[in-house]
């Protein structure tokens, strides 16, 4: 970058990135919102409602697992025991297992993928959804084997929610999650004002020409309304499930089962990523949530909406604390494509959080003996910090010498960064007397208590300036 040239910052790249977003999408109305920790660094319409389609998933997933915490429901039960009207369900073969909470949530059925026919039924009225369960379901593949994308799937879980409270499962997730998390422009029926939905014809956007479909017995798939500033309160709760810690656990729904919905549950095909087909991401479905691991962002949860006049997604990446959301009003804009963008542009230029480490006092313990051993070797010094293991995969007067070959100075060496990938696994930068990084430790402990290191390498730093 030339002296001349200005850095850009969060707010600027994000407006510039957004509006070539709208432009290139046609949407009449678009909002977007991005919080780094607790700070809002960008947001745009964030007062805005559309309709948020399968953004809704997160909302049932996590009452599922309130009452499962509240002992109302157990995730591995069948359905029918507490959707009565599936007890005819025809499975797809003579050996499948019976269909459970668990199937539903992760996707994991094998309920025939239905978009965009579900698009056309959040409306469902009490006989329709009736007759529809008491028909059953047809299958794509076995149960509990694939990753099926099913919107009846969900709608089957709100009717489990209502049953399980005996009230509309709207009420109860508007009582147990939204207000007390003051998400009141979170709402299942339209507002007074919301983005009015368009869809993309002949390159130009046009009024759908029919009234947004009400709520109904396919709502918990896909019906809520909700803004920028809402979402963001939701993906910041969900996100504040990490890390696992020992302050208080405020709910509504606990840490522990936060963190739950955004584990994989059923693997999905690695794709890549969106404008990159060089670049291969792995991904699965949690609950209500999707799990994505890419090689230069890291961990990112997600989920996107799509539907008839609108499209929407979701973003955050619990490792960084940063939150990313984006609603517009044109039919399946493509809102994923938009926040990855938005992350990465925020990537390139430097201006997205860094991942938090996990540093914990046991591996910082570790690190510093095991340099201190390693510059002057000392066989009972060596007895204290390792585990019983290494001496035997390696005697103590070989690992010496092989230390005093790779390293071209004797020491003794200071320890520089720690980069912890979780409790028990980091690296370690060795320094020399001038502060340069000359080598890299490797190292892992052991789960015994106190735990031990169990395993260490070394390897020399490359391109660094002597």
């Amino acid at each position: 970058m030339k002296k001349s040239e200005k850095k850009p910052n969060a707010s600027g790249l994000l407006k510039t990135h957004f509006a070539a977003v709208q432009e290139g999408c046609k949407a009449p109305s678009l909002a977007y919102g991005v919080t780094f920790g607790s700070k809002r660094i960008a947001a745009h319409n964030s007062t805005l409602p559309f309709r948020i389609a399968s953004m809704s998933k997160s909302f049932t997933a996590a009452t599922i697992l309130l009452l499962r915490d509240r002992q109302l429901i157990h995730l591995d039960q069948p359905i029918a025991e507490i959707v009565p009207e599936l007890s005819e369900l025809q499975l797809p073969t003579t050996d499948s297992p019976e269909v459970t909470i668990r199937h539903l949530l992760t996707m994991s059925a094998g309920l025939a993928t239905d978009d965009p026919w579900a698009d056309r039924q959040l409306d469902a009225d009490h006989e329709f959804m009736q007759k529809l369960l008491s028909e059953g379901g047809y299958f794509a593949d076995p149960v509990g084997t694939s990753f099926c994308y099913s919107n009846y799937g969900y709608a089957i879980l709100g009717r489990a929610i209502s049953n399980a409270v005996r009230q509309p499962y709207q009420h109860y997730i508007s009582a147990e999650l939204l207000y007390p998390l003051s998400m009141l422009s979170t709402t299942w029926s339209p507002p007074s004002h919301y983005a009015l939905p368009h869809r993309l014809r002949d390159g130009a956007a046009v009024d759908e020409g029919l009234l947004p479909l009400k709520d109904g017995g396919f709502s918990s798939m896909g019906g809520l309304w909700s803004t920028v500033d809402d979402l963001l309160v939701w993906a910041n709760f969900l996100m504040g499930g990490f890390p696992a810690r020992d302050d208080k656990d405020d709910g509504p729904l606990i840490r522990a089962s936060r963190r739950e919905m955004q584990q994989v549950c059923r693997a999905m095909k690695r794709e890549s990523a969106p404008g990159d087909p060089q670049r291969e991401v792995h991904q699965g479905y949690g609950m209500g949530l999707r799990v994505i691991d890419d090689p230069k962002l890291g961990c990112i949860i997600s989920h996107s909406g799509g539907l008839p006049g609108y499209g929407s997604n979701m973003m955050w990446y619990p490792d960084r604390q940063v939150a990313i959301v984006s609603l517009a009003n044109i039919t399946y804009a493509p809102m994923f494509d938009a926040d990855f963008h938005a992350s990465d542009a925020l990537r390139h230029e430097g201006l997205l959080p860094p991942p938090r480490t996990q540093l914990t006092a046991p591996l910082q313990v570790h690190a510093q003996a095991l340099i201190e051993l390693l510059s002057n070797w000392d066989n009972q010094k060596a007895d204290a910090i390792f585990a019983d293991n290494v001496v035997l995969d390696e005697s103590y007067d070989r690992r010496h010498r092989a230390f005093q070959l790779l390293s071209d100075y004797g020491g003794p060496f200071q320890l520089g960064t720690i980069t912890a990938y979780n409790s028990a696994f980091a690296d370690a930068l060795l320094l020399d007397s001038d502060g340069n990084e000359v080598l890299k430790l490797s190292f892992k402990l052991s789960p015994q208590v106190p735990p031990l290191i169990q395993t260490y390498t070394v390897t020399k730093v490359t391109n660094k300036t002597p």
